[in-house]
């Protein structure tokens, strides 16, 4: 069973906020995991002491959902780990068939200049 959720990636680990696809939250169009990047990072900072200074946008990160139209889950994540090993790591976990599609999204970028975009972009 596929998993949905977010995750994210520190010293080629991968740290994950998932729930089974039945356990998500559904709505028109998908069916998402209960955590968010921002509150799970409070816990990710509690468990591993090296992040405790480190913000949530700094490491590579993404989000597993499911779109409902297409009836598959898809990836979407931070330009940087669109790598075959980052890749594997995630269809194993989310246990996520080969031919989900892996996207990319400017919410998820470590990239300085996309963030500064992100960030400072004018109200």
């Amino acid at each position: 069973m596929s998993k949905v959720g977010v995750f994210w990636f520190y010293q080629g680990r991968l740290l994950v906020a998932a729930v089974p696809l039945q356990d998500g939250i559904e709505d028109e169009l998908s069916i998402n995991g209960p955590y968010d990047h921002l509150p799970y990072w409070e816990t990710v900072r509690r468990t591993i002491p090296a992040l405790r200074t480190v913000e949530y946008e700094a490491l590579p990160r993404g989000r597993v959902l499911y779109k409902k139209a297409e009836r598959r889950c898809v990836v979407y994540m931070d330009n940087f780990l669109h790598q075959d090993i980052y890749k594997q790591a995630i269809r194993h976990h989310f246990a996520l068939p080969s031919a989900t599609p892996f996207l990319t999204d400017t919410h998820y970028t470590t990239a300085p200049e996309d963030l500064e975009r992100l960030f400072d972009a004018p109200s």
